[in-house]
């Protein structure tokens, strides 16, 4: 059996790893810590304005659909399901998140 690797969820986030990235590394640097945290920062606030971007794109096709503009139900249902699809994703992340940072704070150090 042959095992794929599984792309990452966030585009622009690796999950390939460097010494110089390795935080048990005696060699770290704040450069190198700052810039991992910044791609991750980047890559949450693209998934961020891309969930956003898909609510507008629904809510404008809604209206156009009860204004008369259009008569594609498809398309107003295949909006609609995309920018629930997102949102969903977004706050089971979110949760995700904040479960994992509650667990680190439950740690004794």
């Amino acid at each position: 059996m042959i095992l794929q690797p599984v792309p990452a969820l966030l585009p622009g986030v690796s999950l390939q790893t460097s010494p110089a990235a390795n935080p048990l590394n005696s060699g770290t640097s704040a450069d190198s810590a700052g810039s991992t945290f910044e791609g991750i920062y980047q890559a949450a606030m693209n998934v961020l304005n891309e969930t956003n971007r898909y609510q507008k794109e629904a809510d404008r096709i809604q209206l156009d659909f009860a204004a008369g503009k259009t008569d594609n139900i498809l398309s107003v249902m295949l909006a609609q399901e995309k920018a629930y699809n997102s949102l969903n994703f977004t706050v089971q992340a979110t949760n995700k998140i904040i479960e994992s940072y509650r667990e680190i704070m439950r740690m004794q150090v």
